[in-house]
């Protein structure tokens, strides 16, 4: 039976969807790779058409401008491939901090939901100008965490140790470029934020940061403000945690960002 083509149709998807782990990750890198192709194609496309232009008026005896034409194509070319090499190289990042992300999630699936936790995955604030996404919040027994994975890249020999010094995170000795710890704490505070503004409860979000594949080497004194642990640690460092929340509370704080964590698009 052929379908009208003019009919009216609709999702047959009833309940809302979650965002998923590493969701803003692949938004990101879904544009990105569009528009840094369209930039790169799309200079050389203009010149290689021109050039098909001049080389008609030649045959036609009009008059030609096939250097200028030919120093053009040669800076299309050089952007084309400049331009390629950006992608794959922020293309591989993004993939790896994207592939951090989703087996970060599959830990917390396998460790920690069982213990009676729940996980909310790229949990997205979005302030006029300002934009950001918390990868993993966990609420559960031992309170609300904040997780933000790295996914940075190992040496292929040698030893693989993130030194934790209570405010900065060294690989291997060698200052990251990024302050991983700084953005824990600015992530945990809104999310403390966006919880008293949901259910009116004061929390304090607990951040951690995750160093997928590194081992971690604590040289502050005392407990820090926030947890740096590998991901096999993780669900030990929770469970551990001297926290402890209602299971009220917990229904709460779920049921209202699970109305507000969906996806979006």
């Amino acid at each position: 039976m052929k379908r009208p083509k003019n009919a009216e149709t609709r999702t047959p998807i009833k309940g809302d969807i979650n965002r998923q782990a590493g969701q803003s990750a692949r938004d990101w890198l879904n544009d990105f790779v569009s528009d840094q192709a369209l930039l790169a194609v799309l200079p050389l496309g203009i010149m290689l058409f021109w050039l098909w232009i001049e080389l008609i008026n030649r045959y036609s005896r009009k008059p030609i401008s096939l250097w200028l034409i030919g120093f053009l194509l040669i800076l299309s070319a050089i952007n084309f491939v400049w331009r390629f090499h950006r992608l794959r190289r922020h293309a591989k990042l993004m993939r790896q901090g994207l592939d951090g992300e989703l087996y970060v999630a599959q830990i917390i699936e396998r460790d920690l939901i069982p213990q009676g936790y729940r996980a909310f995955h790229d949990v997205v604030f979005d302030k006029g100008e300002r934009k950001f996404n918390i990868d993993h919040l966990i609420v559960g027994p031992k309170g609300v965490f904040c997780i933000e994975t790295k996914t940075w890249s190992k040496p292929m020999k040698g030893e693989t140790v993130a030194t934790f010094d209570g405010k900065f995170i060294y690989l291997n000795g060698k200052a990251t470029q990024c302050n991983a710890v700084g953005q824990a704490c600015a992530l945990a505070k809104e999310a403390s934020t966006l919880i008293k503004g949901l259910t009116g409860l004061t929390i304090d979000v607990i951040p951690v940061v995750v160093t997928i594949g590194w081992y971690v080497r604590k040289t502050c004194v005392g407990r820090p403000k926030v947890l740096v642990v590998n991901e096999e640690a993780l669900a030990v460092f929770v469970e551990n945690y001297p926290g402890n929340m209602s299971k009220a509370s917990i229904d709460l704080i779920v049921q209202k960002i699970g109305v507000t964590n969906l996806a979006k698009g």
